[in-house]
């Protein structure tokens, strides 16, 4: 076999490129490198493993295959802060030959979102404010760290470190676990949560206070309050009669705060409460409350199972402006009647409009009692509508077509 030349192997015709697929210049491919770290980790986020070894030195590959397509894609709207830092990356971004065309919108602001808490816990430890207090948990991704800190000045650190690392809380979660949930806790909810001196939540503030096997969301930013079970022992729920609480302890102060919120929509979930103590809550929010959510709960009450309901009917009717009413699985328990799983009283019923959430109070409310969803209510319903329609029919007859009441008279009306 005649060997090939190399040099004939190896000779190539040159590739003559148009001039809009030329690579950019060297300087701005080296500028491009110089981009904020975030906007790099992007790209190597978008590109695929088996293209990265392509992609990772060479602004020159990046512009010519994918810099319009992911420009247009993923840097169309950025957003920047206010520092040195950002804005000197909004600068080579704007003035960048090939991405700069990609932008469409510039958010400007003074806040870093992020999940990583470490530059918030090294403020907080800065701040020399840990004593022998309760211990707080941090939770972030991928570790998570204890914390002993000062009471008294705890929410005022953590605002402050926020402010500090640029973080924006949204939701601050307490978990009152053993000797924690006695009376004392009451008092330390009220300073953290309160303004000085005012039975008012701190503005702005979603907080999520876990007592037992309860959660208990009050959140001010959706104008929402909300009471649900937790899930335990590999997220199963509890039968919820068993999941019993009251809104007092937390206190009167905090009670108080909540009732003062403007809070419009009102959600229970899996859970139980005492009949008298949620007319409490129903009545203390009466004045904003718009939309009220009864998802498999269960009512306790000393008198019989169903007579435990009739004060809450009442309030809903009375005492509530409602949007929307929604009961599913509502049971009626009594406290002399532990084993029994209670009455069921309504399933799946939804009612939006005044005038609609009236109508189906009035017809709970004058049910004899029994439940307007109960065992074998619907057949028993049916059958009373049947006879009910007969007996208007009957008298609507001989009101009017049989004045004597003759059997003459009934047989030729049936004919």
């Amino acid at each position: 076999m005649t060997p090939v030349p190399i040099t004939s192997a190896l000779t190539m015709p040159p590739i003559n490129l148009p001039l809009r697929k030329l690579a950019p210049h060297r300087k701005y491919a080296k500028k491009f490198l110089t981009l904020p770290d975030e906007l790099l980790v992007k790209i190597s986020n978008e590109v695929a493993p088996e293209d990265l070894p392509n992609f990772r030195l060479s602004c020159k590959t990046l512009a010519n295959i994918a810099a319009k397509h992911f420009g247009e894609k993923r840097l169309a709207h950025r957003r920047f802060m206010f520092t040195e830092y950002s804005l000197k990356g909004l600068i080579d971004m704007t003035a960048h030959p090939i991405i700069g065309p990609c932008i469409r919108s510039i958010l400007l602001g003074t806040v870093y979102l992020t999940d990583e808490l470490t530059v918030l816990i090294d403020a907080l430890e800065s701040q020399k404010i840990t004593e022998d207090a309760e211990a707080m948990q941090f939770g972030g991704l991928p570790f998570t760290r204890f914390v002993t800190m000062n009471q008294p000045s705890l929410l005022r650190a953590i605002r402050k470190a926020c402010r500090r690392a640029n973080l924006r809380p949204e939701l601050f979660e307490f978990d009152l676990l053993g000797q924690e949930r006695a009376d004392g806790m009451k008092t330390v909810l009220s300073d953290l949560l309160l303004t000085d001196g005012q039975s008012q939540l701190q503005a702005r503030l979603d907080v999520c206070i876990r007592e037992g096997y309860m959660d208990i969301c009050i959140l001010p930013s959706r104008n929402r309050l909300e009471f649900k079970q937790r899930p335990v022992r590999n997220q199963m729920l509890s039968i919820p009669e068993c999941v019993r609480f009251d809104l007092l302890s937390l206190g009167r102060p905090m009670c108080d705060a909540i009732a003062s919120s403007s809070l419009t929509h009102l959600r229970m979930e899996s859970c139980s409460m005492w009949s008298g103590s949620f007319v409490g809550v129903l009545k203390s929010l009466a004045w904003a409350l718009q939309v009220v959510e009864l998802i498999d709960v269960a009512f306790w009450g000393d008198q019989c199972n169903i007579s435990n309901l009739d004060p809450i009917l009442q309030c809903f009717k009375n005492d509530l402006r409602l949007h929307t009413l929604i009961l599913d699985n509502v049971r009626a328990m009594n406290k002399d009647y532990s084993d029994d799983t209670g009455i069921l009283f309504a399933k799946g019923r939804y009612w939006h409009g005044p005038q609609q959430i009236h109508a189906g109070l009035d017809v709970l409310t004058g049910f004899d009692g029994n439940g307007w969803d109960g065992d074998d209510m619907d057949d028993w319903f049916e059958k009373g509508i049947r006879c009910i329609e007969e007996r208007a029919s009957s008298e609507y007859y001989y009101q009017n077509y049989i004045p004597d009441g003759s059997r003459e008279g009934y047989l030729a009306y049936k004919a």
